[in-house]
């Protein structure tokens, strides 16, 4: 549409002039890039070796395993949503709802968990870095590209889109390195109350 192609002109008209009238929102997307979604995959995976140690699969089990599921749907709306598509007031709202609903998340699986298997002081940190990353992501995308969206609802993809390596190393980073860990887990919790279950039930017919 003539309002979607004006944002996407803007957007590029912006990034142009973006080094020299606004190095800072450079620097704030390569903070984004190359500090915050590096450290939240790292510190992902310290979380999931956490989960390893405590025993997951025989404690809180399958339903930790649905709620990480959930958290990571909630971020591969953000991510996808701050690298694919070009800024609108309905973007800046389905990413920080988004968000919103990661933080909610969080604290529901915090609050199922703890009585269940030891958090030890490790995963809290590592736990500390998944919940407050995203939103300071958020809050820094959204003041950055407030003027690009210029009040549009419009949700459009970005115009010119991500490099192909850019985009390689955002879905591998999120489906990857971000995913792979929390499926397996979901898998190994889910194998093991299956089996728990079949135990319990030829015990049952004994």
């Amino acid at each position: 549409s003539l309002r979607s192609k004006t944002i996407n002109e803007r957007a590029r008209r912006f990034d142009r002039i973006s080094s020299t009238t606004n190095p800072m929102r450079s620097d704030i997307y390569s903070l984004i890039a190359y500090g915050f979604y590096p450290a939240w995959l790292l510190a992902g995976g310290v979380d999931y070796l956490c989960h390893r140690r405590s025993d997951i699969e025989h404690t809180s089990g399958w339903i930790e395993g649905v709620f990480h599921v959930a958290q990571l749907a909630t971020i591969v709306v953000i991510v996808l949503g701050i690298a694919l598509f070009a800024p609108s007031l309905a973007l800046f709202v389905i990413v920080a709802l988004a968000g919103i609903a990661h933080t909610a998340l969080s604290y529901a699986d915090v609050r199922f968990t703890q009585p269940r298997r030891h958090i030890s002081p490790l995963e809290q940190h590592a736990h500390a870095f998944l919940d407050v990353l995203p939103i300071v992501a958020i809050a820094c995308w959204i003041v950055i590209e407030w003027p690009i969206a210029d009040g549009s609802w419009r949700v459009a993809l970005r115009e010119p889109g991500l490099r192909a390596g850019e985009l390689a190393a955002v879905l591998i980073g999120i489906f990857v390195l971000g995913g792979g860990p929390v499926l397996e887990e979901l898998w190994r919790t889910l194998r093991v109350a299956t089996h728990d279950e079949r135990q319990a039930g030829f015990a049952t017919i004994k």
